[in-house]
């Protein structure tokens, strides 16, 4: 529209603009069908009804092949030669292919990709030599007939039924055991118990068979319980009230319990026990006339040759087993040793034989009391503990150091007398 300070011709130029216009407008119809410039207003875009677009089908053939198969076969528009023919597809594999015996031997079981899992890349006999020399590719239980595939080594005969757990489990006990194999191989020279130029020590086994397992610190000595492997915890119900180990054993012969061991108390618990008259009186005579002295409170001698209790750890001898330490306590260890050193017949029974060879192993040297009392308190054990093969038992001999022995044989002699009467 001309403004009314616009020039003279304004008016004619705008007006030719406006038919330009026309014809181009004109023109944009009959390409698109539309007018390009027709936009409508915000009202009319409110108010207008949106146009539905046509949906387009696809046939079953269509979605399953990804072209539209016709009645006969024929596809309808260009034919898409990246994919595969029906002939092809047929061909494909439905399933594993089966593989012989022979192939399944090849590749260990585990599908091929694993069969060199652990052990050597090489070829067959590199994997083969490997697994002979024992190595993480033959299993951790070295030189063992072991499959080729596995790095951890099961057996080829194996089922293969057991679960992952299961595996887990036998790979742990394999390793310990390799572990166990290496630690009896390799022994530390610091705590070998064997010296190569001294045979004894080959002939006199130390116990070390994991004594610690069973026994806590079987090295600390127990003052107030008799243990052992098979008894952590001493002999059950026993009751030490508050005596030493060495003061149990002798409490015994106490018989009134007032903490003194006359003469006729030892006589009366050796009779008490199955001995015979003759062995009680010399029982008591060497007993009482050895080591009363040595308990005294006063280095004056008593006339009446008491043995006191509580003092009995002067009474120790040289020469013994070694079990009861110079205080009177209980050495586990040491009571274990007399079994590895000594039980050769059997590990848990003593022959003659077997004590007097404890006995002469025991001597030291110049101390013939010590020789001769050790000597006579293990035949007195040996003729109060034997059993019917002549042996003793190592529950027998540790009950004899906690006198719990004594006692359960005084009950059986009462028990046997008692039937007598009966009878």
């Amino acid at each position: 529209m001309a403004k009314p300070w616009s020039g003279a011709g304004a008016w004619a130029a705008e007006a030719e603009w406006v038919d330009a216009q026309a014809k181009e407008r004109e023109a944009f119809k009959g390409v698109g069908g539309q007018d390009a410039f027709a936009f409508p207003s915000l009202g009319d875009a409110a108010t207008a009804k949106p146009k539905k677009k046509k949906g387009q089908t696809f046939s079953l053939s269509e979605i399953a092949v990804g072209k539209y198969v016709g009645p006969g076969g024929k596809t309808r528009g260009v034919t898409d030669t990246a994919k595969l023919t029906t002939e092809e597809m047929m061909m494909l594999p439905t399933g594993p292919r089966n593989r012989s015996e022979d192939e399944y031997a090849e590749v260990g079981g585990l599908g091929g990709g694993f069969r060199d899992y652990g052990g050597n890349r090489g070829d067959r006999g590199d994997r083969e030599e490997k697994r002979d020399r024992g190595g993480f590719g033959g299993g951790f239980a070295g030189g063992r007939d072991r499959e080729e595939g596995g790095g951890f080594g099961r057996d080829r005969e194996r089922d293969d039924v057991s679960s992952r757990a299961d595996e887990d489990d036998n790979s742990v006990y394999c390793s310990m055991r390799s572990n166990l194999a290496d630690e009896t191989r390799q022994v530390d020279p610091d705590l070998s118990t064997v010296a190569p130029k001294c045979p004894v020590t080959y002939k006199r086994v130390v116990a070390t068979h994991d004594i610690d397992r069973s026994i806590p610190k079987p090295h600390v000595p127990r003052a107030l319980k008799a243990v052992d492997v098979e008894n952590p915890i001493g002999t059950p119900g026993h009751d030490p009230k508050g005596l030493s180990v060495l003061q149990q054993h002798v409490a015994f012969f106490d018989r009134n319990d007032d903490g003194i061991i006359y003469p006729w108390e030892t006589f009366e618990g050796f009779r008490a026990i199955g001995f015979n008259l003759l062995f009680s009186f010399w029982a008591m005579v060497l007993i009482n006339g050895s080591f009363s002295w040595v308990t005294l409170d006063s280095w004056i001698p008593s006339p009446l040759f008491p043995i006191y209790i509580k003092n009995i750890h002067r009474a120790k001898h040289g020469s013994d087993s070694g079990v009861y330490d110079t205080e009177g306590r209980f050495v586990p260890e040491k009571f274990e040793e007399l079994f590895s050193k000594f039980a050769k017949t059997e590990k848990t029974r003593l022959t003659p034989g077997e004590l007097w060879e404890m006995t002469e192993a025991n001597r030291c040297a110049m101390d013939p009391f010590g020789w001769t009392a050790e000597k006579l308190e293990w035949f007195a054990v040996y003729l109060l503990l034997m059993d019917r093969d002549g042996y003793v038992p190592k529950e027998g001999i540790r009950g004899q150091y906690d006198g719990t022995i004594f006692k359960y044989i005084e009950r059986e002699n009462q028990m046997k007398k008692i039937q007598k009467k009966r009878l």
